[in-house]
């Protein structure tokens, strides 16, 4: 079968989704395959939106494991790194104590697809905040980063 998702500690040995999984076992001789069970998935999932509308009612969904906010009105406006910083951590908290324990990584930047790049920068269970709101600090950001 083909390997649907992988966890952190599987991705460090290679395996990524979409591989066969005779090549992922290759990669970790002493990976676990977990039958998939959607139902539950998609009940964490709701608890996981029910807390993110809390700070964006509108919240963008995009997918089971993902969503994109607006916290601008929920900060007030305010782009301070100590307001940013702890809207990233209250998210955090709020979506562990909801589910039971799920983590999740935050990105706050000036755009909602910077945002997703940023989130990806501490996974997992980690935030990342584009310093500034201003042209100069997304190119800053921005131009390290690999073209996939």
């Amino acid at each position: 079968g083909m390997i649907s998702t992988a966890n952190y500690v599987a991705r460090k040995y290679g395996v990524r989704s979409a591989m066969p999984g005779f090549i992922a076992l290759k990669l970790c001789p002493h990976l676990i395959f977990v039958r998939p069970d959607f139902s539950k998935y998609t009940a964490k999932a709701q608890e996981v939106r029910g807390v993110l509308r809390t700070f964006d009612a509108n919240l963008q969904v995009r997918g089971l494991d993902e969503a994109s906010l607006d916290v601008t009105a929920y900060v007030k406006g305010r782009r301070d790194r100590d307001v940013l910083e702890a809207v990233a951590e209250k998210i955090r908290h709020d979506v562990a104590a909801a589910t039971g324990g799920l983590t999740c990584s935050v990105g706050i930047a000036p755009t909602r697809e910077l945002a997703k790049i940023a989130s990806d920068r501490n996974k997992p269970n980690g935030q990342c905040i584009v310093e500034d709101f201003t042209r100069e600090a997304v190119l800053s950001f921005i131009r390290p980063l690999e073209t996939r």
